[in-house]
């Protein structure tokens, strides 16, 4: 027993090595300006959707996230709807510039509401409805970006800086000082900043042509009943996820998602959001099922740690404060990842993909408010009661809905259709990470195509003996004890592009 304690050891050791080599590989190659972009997208949706005035909080206070919310889902249900008619265009283009400006004037309009006491609450609507539109876009453009340049630790990367750009800021709009204003002015004009960081479209198209990155076009309608179960449920997931964290946020701070970012207590809240950054991204990047399956586990049981910890929370613990937050944020990186793998798995439309799924976003977010403005009235009993009742459906959630089986099925499928590659293409990286002379090379090919070694010995116009001894060296560098582990081992490999320059074997 002890032995296999011992084997398995090592072989976490290996995969754990192996993933950290492939994690600075994706951190080597990323853009650092997307992940900058990105980040600034996400933090102007944490200060305008978290706090719709936050210079004066004037009475009497008009809380319209949920109409922010609402906007968002409606706009992007009905491009779900259009897309093919209207395709969204990714990249900076004139549309999202327009976008952006709406964004832009309606991120300055809220908090200006307050000069015109008269017509704020109208103000203040038509600058909630104008923060959907960029809601809904611009996340959707930077993914597609993302998702395009296959650059999955760019992604984390841009969830890690967005924590650490709205520190400061919503340190400074917090603490209400002469300064407020700018620094209101300055946010508004971030949406603006993240699209002027976007890849222009046509240099956007033309590397993803050079990069042979396939184009996939299948919708909701043309996946089959397997494929459309799994994105129902992880919706589902997605929805009751959320909508219970929004529902905490609203019950514990009034929905400002801001104040997690206020104060030096959250300092710590903004280290781990980086460590565990780095700990995903290596373990997404070895695609070990088991490592993939124990981080998903993790990030659902701190939320339901996070819906236990709510009585603490309501008592000003800020310890619990933290379980919130870095339980919100562990759930939204581990589901983005699964996420991009489901493009994949599924072989669908991303563009597509991503707007469902940041439209079930808004629609969870609109039913946390909602629940919770119904919950604050209600007591300490009914607090209580909230709380098993929450707690029971994130244990359903995770037993029945989406669970780790179908997360780490989606990466299984993600790989077998995205990381597919040629078998004569798996064979000369095999052949050239094992160490295989040219002739070893031929002769593990023709094995592993199912020929005997007398049927290679005669093509290859040798003895049968000295295949035999070609078959014993390919073996012994391989690490393998028979045919059948040795293709296991020739199909374990997999490139995202072969290129010419890579395909040169060592001479023995």
């Amino acid at each position: 027993m002890r032995g296999d304690e011992a084997v398995s050891a090592q072989d976490g050791a290996r995969l754990m090595e192996r993933g950290v080599a492939l994690a600075k590989e994706e951190f080597s190659k990323l853009s650092w300006l997307h992940a900058i972009g990105f980040a600034i997208c996400q933090s102007w949706t944490v200060l305008c959707f978290a706090l719709p005035d936050p210079v004066t909080y004037a009475d009497p206070f008009l809380d319209l996230r949920w109409v922010s919310a609402a906007a968002t889902c409606a706009l992007l249900v009905l491009f779900c709807f259009v897309h093919r008619r209207m395709p969204l265009r990714v990249g900076r283009n004139a549309t999202m510039v327009a976008i952006a400006a709406a964004a832009c004037v309606s991120s300055a309009l809220g908090p200006a509401s307050v000069l015109f006491p008269d017509a704020s609450a109208l103000l203040l609507t038509i600058a909630a409805a104008g923060l959907g539109a960029g809601f809904a876009f611009l996340p959707v453009a930077w993914l597609a970006v993302f998702w395009a340049r296959r650059e999955w630790a760019g992604l984390i990367a841009s969830l890690v800086l967005a924590a650490v750009l709205t520190y400061p800021l919503a340190n400074t709009v917090l603490a209400g000082q002469q300064g407020t204003w700018a620094i209101v002015a300055a946010c508004s004009l971030l949406p603006l900043a993240s699209v002027l960081m976007l890849p222009r479209s046509d240099v956007f198209d033309a590397a993803r042509a050079r990069a042979a990155v396939p184009e996939q076009r299948r919708g909701f309608r043309e996946l089959d009943r397997s494929d459309r179960d799994v994105l129902i449920r992880f919706c589902l997931c997605l929805f009751f996820v959320v909508a219970i964290i929004e529902l905490c946020r609203n019950v514990l701070l009034g929905g400002a998602q801001a104040m997690f970012f206020a104060g030096a207590g959250n300092l710590a809240g903004i280290l781990l959001r980086c460590v565990f950054g780095v700990w995903l991204v290596v373990v997404f990047a070895q695609r070990s099922m088991r490592f993939v399956s124990a981080v998903y586990r993790a990030s659902f049981l701190l939320v339901l740690a996070v819906v236990l910890a709510i009585p603490f929370i309501i008592e000003g613990n800020w310890t619990a404060h933290v379980v919130l937050d870095m339980g919100a944020f562990c759930f939204e990186a581990v589901m983005m990842m699964v996420l991009f793998e489901m493009v994949s798995a599924l072989a669908i439309d991303g563009v597509l993909l991503f707007a469902l799924t940041r439209a079930v976003w808004a629609g969870a977010v609109v039913t946390g408010i909602v629940v919770s403005g119904v919950g604050l009235g209600l007591g300490d009993t009914w607090t209580s009661f909230g709380v098993a009742v929450m707690g029971m459906a994130c244990a359903f959630v995770f037993a029945f809905v989406f669970t780790d089986a179908h997360c780490t099925g989606v990466l299984a499928k993600s790989c077998r259709r995205m990381h597919a590659t040629p078998f004569k293409d798996q064979c000369w990286l095999a052949a050239a990470g094992s160490g295989l002379s040219e002739r070893e090379a031929e002769v593990m090919a023709m094995v592993a195509k199912g020929r005997s070694s007398q049927r290679v010995a005669d093509d290859l116009g040798v003895s049968l003996s000295t295949v035999n001894s070609h078959i014993y060296h390919i073996y012994r560098k391989m690490g393998v004890h028979s045919r059948q582990e040795m293709i296991d081992r020739i199909e374990s490999y997999a490139v995202s592009a072969t290129t010419p320059e890579n395909r040169s074997i060592p001479r023995a």
